[in-house]
């Protein structure tokens, strides 16, 4: 019985071997006829990703660096940053990761996940939403030479120092720093071509003027000598039509008509109420200028900022002259006379009525005219006025007090009209002449600006 039970022993014994052999050689010749997973395994067993791809220590890698951009997304003048989407491609070469091609089929490259391989961990220096890259998850294609080529989509935010002197007639300069973050120069060393514009899309506010990528910049680090790196210069300029149409015109306009308030009759109540909506309007405008222009700007002001200042300014002084011309010209009902300094200041030789238009002449010889008049008038009152609650002196003058009494009431009223008259025209000279003011100091305010605009030379 025992004899029986050994031969059974082993014939499962040749059973389980064979079929051992068996499954060996369907492993093998399944590797074998699978060249790439034959050369992934060979050229991934024993490799070491954290250490540098070069045999000698005192061999450095070269990383070359190229940029293709492909739009501008943002442009941040408040904050002062860029955003740019972009492709780049990273080529090196690995010792390890090379392959006689004669051996695997003449197979010529492959693809590997970029985690399971060293690469170089370039940055951008200035970022402005930190370190965060998704460019792990995506293959790198190796060649049989070594050559690895590492191309990924990027998200570019930079911060850069904007220059807002002439905004809205403006070009930007970024600078973008791109350099390895945990090697040195000795070690690795990246070196740029020029930024390739082919699949460049058009951004509505801002045109690309030019992009020129610099090599051997350098960055000094704590705990390193120094970061060589590439230095990507993006010049931008700005499309200022909207800004024209929508900003600047619109405010010249609105301060044009504020001048036209001093043409305005005092007595049609308008004045000040159009002055007064006038400004409220510049304001509003000057507002909306402040959220397009950095709160804080390192030695330079945007000309457009003093421009709007002064003419809110002048719109301002406008407001307060109005008041001031308002105020003489309703003199009148107070039955006071000019002042003879006032009156000299007006109607003299060299007085205001000669910088107006309004003609004067016939008034300032009715006011001569008048001033005789005056003078008869305080002696006919001094002479009538008090001598009437005598009664024997009205009795006395019984005959002629009507003509004298109406020739007394006749005077009064031409001197109430003469006064009256006076201050109306005290105020419409004021009226044009604070006009004629007003009109060049904001030409010449405008004119001013427009020149600096103009001369100004794009770098």
């Amino acid at each position: 019985m025992f004899p029986l039970r050994s031969q059974m022993c082993r014939g499962w014994i040749v059973i389980l071997v064979v079929s051992w052999t068996n499954t060996l050689k369907c492993v093998d010749s399944s590797s074998v006829g699978n060249p790439y997973s034959r050369l992934i395994r060979n050229l991934l067993d024993g490799y070491d990703k954290l250490a540098l791809p070069f045999n000698r220590t005192t061999d450095s890698i070269s990383v070359k660096f190229h940029v293709c951009l492909r739009h501008i997304e943002e442009v941040l003048d408040t904050h002062q940053q860029i955003t740019l989407s972009a492709y780049i491609r990273q080529t090196w070469y690995d010792t390890y990761l090379s392959w006689n091609t004669t051996l695997y089929e003449n197979i010529t490259e492959i693809r590997l996940p970029a985690d399971e391989i060293w690469h170089p961990d370039t940055v951008l220096y200035n970022s402005a939403n930190g370190f965060t890259d998704s460019s792990n998850e995506i293959s790198v294609i190796v060649s049989h030479d070594g050559r690895v080529v590492w191309d990924y989509p990027a998200l570019l935010k930079s911060n850069c120092a904007f220059d807002v002197t002439f905004v809205p007639f403006d070009q930007q300069t970024c600078r973008m720093f791109f350099g390895s973050w945990s090697y040195s120069s000795d070690q690795v060393t990246l070196s740029g071509d020029l930024a390739h514009l082919d699949n460049l899309h058009t951004n509505d506010e801002w045109k690309l003027i030019d992009v020129t990528m610099a090599t051997g910049m350098t960055v000094p680090l704590q705990g390193h000598e120094s970061v060589e790196g590439v230095e990507m210069t993006v010049v931008l300029q700005r499309c200022n039509e909207f800004y024209l149409m929508f900003m600047l015109v619109p405010f010249i306009m609105i301060a044009g008509i504020s001048m036209l308030v001093f043409l305005l009759p005092p007595d049609s109540g308008e004045k000040l109420s159009l002055c007064i909506t006038n400004l409220l309007t510049l304001v509003l405008y000057y507002g909306q200028l402040s959220r397009m222009i950095p709160m804080t700007v390192e030695g330079t002001f945007p000309i457009i900022g003093t421009y709007y200042f002064s003419v809110v300014c002048i719109v301002s002084a406008s407001c307060v002259l109005t008041i001031l011309v308002l105020n003489v010209h309703y003199r009148k009902h107070s039955n006071n006379p000019a002042p003879r300094w006032v009156r000299r200041l007006f109607f003299g030789y060299c007085g205001l009525h000669r910088i107006a238009w309004y003609s004067i002449d016939s008034s300032n010889s009715n006011n001569n005219d008048n001033e005789r008049r005056t003078t008869q008038l305080s002696e006919i009152m001094s002479s009538q006025c008090y001598v009437v609650d005598s009664s024997p002196v009205i009795s006395g003058i019984e005959d002629g007090s009507d003509n004298k009494c109406e020739t007394s009431c006749n005077t009064k009223q031409e001197y109430a009209s003469v006064e009256d008259n006076e201050w109306e025209i005290m105020a419409r000279v004021l009226d044009q002449v604070f006009f004629i003011t007003l009109s060049l100091l904001l030409f010449l305010v405008t004119l001013v600006c427009g020149l600096k605009f103009h001369i100004h030379s794009y770098p």
